[in-house]
């Protein structure tokens, strides 16, 4: 019965163990995909009007996506890189999932 239990134990911690590495990894993979994507909006809607934001020293345009409520679909948008709205994503799919 002492092996079993300690195979058990042994088994649980292993477990946990490869969870918690899972899990940090993921985690570390969802923020560096956040912080490779500047100009992302905090919150992401996609039922405003398409807003390419305003040029600025500081700011640099770059292509983004944003969904087109009346053709009800997503389309290219030539970010300005600052100011905007919230319907702008930085992947194709990641508008169309959003907003499809």
């Amino acid at each position: 019965i002492y092996n079993s239990v300690t195979r058990l134990r042994t088994v649980v911690m292993r477990f946990i163990y490869i969870t918690t590495v899972v899990l940090l990894l993921l985690t570390t993979l969802v923020a560096a995909q956040d912080s490779s994507c500047p100009g992302k909006p905090p919150t992401q809607l996609c039922l405003k009007p398409m807003n390419v934001g305003t040029r600025g020293r500081s700011c640099r345009p770059r292509q983004m996506w944003y969904f087109n409520e009346r053709a009800q679909k997503c389309e290219r948008l030539k970010y300005l890189g600052c100011g905007g709205n919230e319907n702008r994503f930085c992947t194709l799919s990641g508008c169309q999932n959003s907003c499809i």
